[in-house]
């Protein structure tokens, strides 16, 4: 009997986690992870190191043998029934008093409401509604320094700083990718994609093949620009903070998708095309592309490596490339 209701019956951590009242983002927060990873244990996607195993045994009060052992498979079953019945026991108490009026509220037609659904409900949509509330922020801050430039210092600000002051009140600095873990990894990734990039765009956007006016100085300005100010401000903010957030409402791929999108269109506001700066043709069919193209590569490798620094590198690297080819430029030269 135990064998066949065992399928139907949801995983036991998040009938603990349920019973607790805590949302998936309350239990990353308890166990210093990230939202993310506590969707994978629950779906069964994820192998448990043992500290994070003991970390979520001492935080339920289980015994460790409830991950690890011999007989792990068993005592989660004994624990699925007995914690599933509990909460439904718990559950049929609040539904009990609420016919009694002493908790919750009645709708017209007389059909009851728990107080506790718009926490779940807010709970799962949170990630989007941040995520909609800071892209929004984002994208009027970079339409209003195309008309008042002196804002762009501002924008710049917002999505190097933002994204770090998050992760520092979250104090979940892993999730945004600002980890030691894959570094070398996410440095050779980030060199790989980053020449990748550049290669295209000479291929696609080089003009004659003609180096431009004082290129040695053109790009002795361009590393330390794009390296500390261009690249990070936009992949802190896209790959960093707003990809985990769709990844985790619509799922990795999709998530990786929509922050593409969300990435090329934010590049139609900010004063990049037709300026003294750059001369990028962003709203021509090929730019649309180009850029559709660079969001998809660089939220790859940061899902490849979960580290910053991979898209924070082929960012620079492909931005240094418009330096090169004689679309961007930091100095104006008059003959």
């Amino acid at each position: 009997m135990l064998k066949a209701i065992w399928p139907m019956l949801p995983n036991a951590r998040e009938v603990l986690r349920a019973e607790r009242d805590w949302s998936q983002a309350d239990l990353a927060d308890r166990l210093n992870v990230s939202r993310q990873t506590i969707n994978a244990i629950e779906r069964g996607k994820y192998d448990l190191s043992l500290p994070l195993a003991f970390k979520i045994a001492r935080l339920f009060e289980q015994p460790i043998e409830a991950s690890f052992g011999p007989d792990a498979a068993e005592l989660q079953r004994s624990i699925y029934v007995r914690d599933y019945a509990r909460l439904h026991k718990k559950i049929d108490a609040k539904v009990r008093r609420r016919q009694r009026g002493k908790c919750g509220c009645v709708q017209p037609g007389g059909m009851m409401t728990s107080p506790r659904q718009p926490k779940e409900i807010t709970g799962f949509y949170r990630p989007l509604v941040e995520g909609v509330a800071g892209y929004s922020l984002f994208c009027a801050l970079g339409l209003a320094s195309r008309f008042l430039p002196t804002l762009f210092l501002l924008f710049v600000a917002y999505g190097i700083l933002f994204p770090l002051i998050w992760a520092k009140k979250s104090g979940n600095w892993p999730a945004l990718g600002f980890s030691r873990q894959n570094l070398s990894t996410a440095l050779a990734w980030g060199a790989a994609a980053g020449s990748l990039w550049a290669i295209y765009t000479y291929l696609f956007f080089g003009r004659d093949g003609a180096l431009p006016p004082l290129w040695g100085l053109q790009i002795a300005i361009a590393v330390p620009i794009w390296l500390l100010v261009m690249s990070p401000f936009q992949e802190f903010f896209f790959r960093g903070w707003l990809q985990p957030r769709l990844e985790a409402v619509a799922g990795r791929w999709r998530g990786l998708g929509l922050t593409a999108v969300l990435f090329t269109l934010w590049h139609f506001f900010p004063p990049l095309e037709g300026t003294a700066t750059a001369s990028l043709p962003l709203s021509s069919p090929l730019g649309v592309v180009s850029m559709l193209l660079a969001g998809l590569l660089f939220g790859y490798i940061f899902q490849r490596t979960r580290n910053i620094v991979a898209p924070w590198l082929a960012h620079a690297l492909g931005g240094m490339a418009l330096v090169v080819i004689g679309e961007m430029s930091f100095i104006q030269y008059v003959p």
